[in-house]
């Protein structure tokens, strides 16, 4: 089991890195759908390639930002539980903070080189996911297991105990070289209606690894007359290489003179299948009628089984993502909306909204600005750059 572990470890803390495309986007809290350029709108909305008229190589070394997004990191939390002692009053005010689970979820993004002509790119990039959750009732545990009563009864499944990490790396390939109207002229007839710019992308994917728990089942009880009790099941699969495709579609348009509007659907066909080194893990449990005199003799009864499985797919989330960028003299203000539809499990189910603004003290010198809105999976966050 020890190479499973070093395995998750070394996924946690890839995961742990969020970096979505560039230092730009991150000053701006990722409100950057209607500001992406080149290479890089075959991430964002490749409806942007429309108005380039660039030729170039972009190649990227240390082109990240770092961020961790979670629903127990906050500084409130850390004021709560510094000082010489938790109280019971702390402690239930403490778990008073979360719903059902304590989660951490980890992006990366980063493109790594790219060719821009006209209005197509073709690009290089690496995407790293990783979600964990944990079951409010083991803070619970951790907590007041020890206090108010020595009776206790657990029950934690999957529902609200898992990890999931993906990796993979893709060549990407955009264009936008028409608008609405091309390939519907009737729309020339309707005078209000400004030219809407579409563009599509097109990701082959190299799948590099997939691991998440399949099956989570555990029961924990403690009783002054029948001591402690424990049966756990872990299940979890891996995948090591596959092969994959992605698509996405997007539109923009100049809505009035300063003021842009875009959409995008990303992830319309999304796959990842796992060809290469695919396992399963099983892992049991279990203590009957403990106490606290038996904790010196092995109490603790344990398995653990790997067997190869079949291929597997992992399938992409359908995406939805609504931006506007307003542009004044030499500052722009953007907000940005994404809605996850599913059936991923990388990103909230719950609208993630931002807001951008952007002030050129010199003309290569830009003050960045960002302010994202948090939900029930994450906490707000203000960003600068």
């Amino acid at each position: 089991m020890k190479k499973y572990y070093i395995l998750i470890v070394i996924l946690l803390f890839i995961g742990s890195l969020n970096a979505y495309t560039n230092a730009a986007s991150m000053a701006l809290a990722d409100s950057y759908s209607l500001r992406a350029k080149g290479i890089e709108t075959g991430y964002w909305n490749p409806a942007n390639l429309y108005d380039s008229q660039e030729t170039g190589y972009e190649l990227y070394l240390l082109n990240a930002g770092i961020s961790l997004a979670s629903n127990f990191l906050s500084v409130s939390l850390y004021n709560e539980i510094n000082g010489d002692s938790l109280t019971i009053s702390k402690r239930k005010n403490i778990l008073n903070k979360f719903d059902k689970s304590l989660q951490i979820n980890a992006n990366m993004k980063y493109s790594l080189l790219g060719y821009s002509f006209n209005q197509h790119s073709i690009s290089i990039g690496l995407t790293i996911n990783a979600l964990g959750n944990l079951s409010k009732q083991y803070l619970d545990l951790l907590l007041l297991g020890n206090t108010e009563t020595y009776n206790h009864n657990y029950t934690f499944s999957k529902k609200n105990n898992g990890f999931h990490a993906l990796s993979y790396a893709d060549m990407t390939y955009a264009s936008s070289s028409k608008t609405l109207n091309d390939i519907i002229p009737s729309l020339d007839y309707v005078q209000w209606l400004p030219d809407i710019k579409i563009g599509y992308s097109f990701s082959a994917i190299l799948g590099i690894s997939e691991a998440d728990i399949t099956k989570y089942d555990s029961h924990f009880s403690t009783n002054d007359s029948t001591g402690i009790h424990l049966d756990q099941e872990i299940k979890g699969r891996y995948g090591l290489g596959g092969y994959g495709m992605k698509l996405k579609f997007g539109m923009k348009s100049q809505v009035y003179d300063n003021l842009q509007v875009g959409i995008t659907f990303d992830n319309l066909i999304g796959f990842v299948k796992w060809v290469g080194k695919t396992e399963t893990v099983e892992f049991n449990v279990s203590t009957d009628s403990v106490f606290i005199a038996d904790l010196s003799d092995n109490f603790i009864t344990q398995n653990d089984t790997t067997y190869s499985i079949g291929s597997f797919e992992t399938t992409l989330p359908t995406i939805f993502h609504f931006g506007t960028l307003y542009k004044y003299n030499k500052a722009s203000f953007s907000l940005d909306w994404n809605q996850n539809f599913g059936p991923g499990i990388f990103y909230s189910t719950e609208p993630e909204v931002s807001l951008g603004s952007q002030y050129y003290v010199l003309p290569y010198l830009p003050l960045r600005l960002g302010f994202a809105f948090g939900n029930n999976d994450r906490n707000y966050k203000f960003t600068y750059g």
